[in-house]
């Protein structure tokens, strides 16, 4: 379960994948990110992911070109939401859950996913019994909802005024409605081709040549790296100071996200930086698929190590695991000691 979770995260970098997933970060967005959206955009995406692994419904595009139409109207009913006059026994905020949980089912029952080796050994054992996938198929489709969590993350952290919130919202929406459209009118494909273009090839000499009408290429393994930490960096500077504060960490048994203190390995400074986590009591473990992650090296430096818990800093010892799903096991420091 482990490796089909780490798997689907690194998915999430696939403009097939992506696109899948846009109309969820969508409504993490037009929903102010709520949490009872995110939870009914997890439901209905573990649902309809293992409904598509059961086959239940075929990859054709009649049912492809519909589903385009109706994430699209339900993203439009979710911005105009909290305008509409609703009956008494309806409220907009329920409209909204409701919305978020069947755009999450219907883009992950009919959006044509990536095939990765993990789900393509999920969808292979499906053969011979789809209860036993239901595990699998839900470790896959959570870690895809991880963007939608780190969505609802920085929406919350920044918490927009109402006129700038409704602004985001509006472009937010017109994003997803747009990536919706291409379905009926049967652009997908080449949205998905145009996309993976410009993500994967870049001109020789590391540079866009405009000039040139048959530029050579080459992978932008270094290009795509650097915006990957680049991203990753304005994410924890927006995301960081709210969950430093005590926002979103977990209780004595749970999960939730922290800020992990470390030593830079060559600077020697200290480094924080916002990572999800679990918790049995004094034991925190913390995880990354991205093995280049300078955190995790700094842990592996330098063992001794700091937590943000409740506003608080506490000390911990680190302890490296590394794997598909790299783990680190923070054993928190005694007090008293």
């Amino acid at each position: 379960m482990l490796a089909a979770f780490a798997e689907a995260i690194r998915a999430t970098t696939q403009p097939c994948t992506l696109l899948l997933l846009l109309p969820s970060l969508v409504m993490a967005v037009v929903t102010r990110g709520r949490w009872a959206p995110f939870v009914a955009i997890c439901i209905g995406a573990v649902l309809g992911g293992w409904l598509f692994v059961a086959n239940v419904v075929a990859l054709s595009d009649g049912p492809l070109q519909i589903s385009g139409v109706l994430v699209g109207a339900l993203i439009i009913l979710a911005i105009m939401s909290p305008s509409m006059p609703w009956p008494r026994w309806a409220e907009h905020r329920s409209i909204e859950t409701a919305t978020a949980g069947v755009v999450g089912f219907v883009a992950t029952l009919w959006w044509r996913p990536c095939i990765s080796s993990e789900l393509g050994s999920i969808l292979t054992s499906a053969r011979d019994g789809i209860t036993g996938q239901l595990p699998g198929i839900s470790a896959y489709m959570l870690g895809t909802t991880m963007p939608v969590l780190a969505a609802v993350l920085v929406v919350r952290a920044i918490d927009p005024a109402p006129e700038t919130a409704r602004r985001v919202t509006w472009v937010a929406g017109g994003i997803g409605v747009v990536v919706a459209g291409a379905h009926p009118i049967g652009r997908h494909d080449e949205l998905v081709t145009t996309l993976t273009r410009w993500t994967t090839t870049r001109p020789a000499h590391g540079r866009w040549n405009t000039r040139s009408p048959e530029p050579v290429e080459r992978p932008v393994c270094d290009l795509t790296d650097a915006i990957t930490r680049r991203g990753f960096a304005a994410l924890n500077a927006v995301v960081r100071p709210a969950v430093q504060s005590g926002i979103g960490n977990p209780l004595l048994i749970g999960a939730g996200a922290v800020v992990l203190e470390t030593t830079g390995r060559i600077s020697g400074l200290a480094r924080l930086v916002p990572v999800l986590s679990t918790r049995t009591g004094n034991t925190l473990t913390v995880s990354t698929v991205r093995s280049s992650s300078q955190w995790i090296r700094n842990a592996e430096a330098d063992s001794n190590v700091a937590v943000w818990l409740g506003g608080q800093r506490r000390e911990a010892t680190a302890t490296v695991r590394r794997g598909v799903l790299s783990t680190v096991r923070l054993d928190l420091v005694d007090r008293a000691s």
